[in-house]
């Protein structure tokens, strides 16, 4: 997740680790908020790694999670 702010513009933006789908929490630069309504509309962060991963969905966290486990076992 990215942090923008300046005097007449606050945004966080999120773009999902696995399909790119990016979505902006505008008027806020507090990540506790951001992540409510990310939460809201399906949206899925999980620490991996000691890195913060973005997920447009379920579905999109299995898939990035799979590909990544297969590729581990070859």
């Amino acid at each position: 997740m990215s942090k923008y702010s300046d005097y007449d513009f606050a945004m966080v933006a999120a773009t999902c680790d696995n399909c790119g789908k990016e979505y902006a929490v505008y008027d806020t630069t507090d990540y506790r908020e951001a992540n409510a309504e990310l939460r809201i509309d399906g949206w899925i962060n999980t620490w991996r790694d000691g890195t913060f991963l973005d997920f447009c969905s379920k579905e999109c966290r299995d898939e990035y999670f799979k590909e990544r486990h297969s590729d581990t076992r070859s």
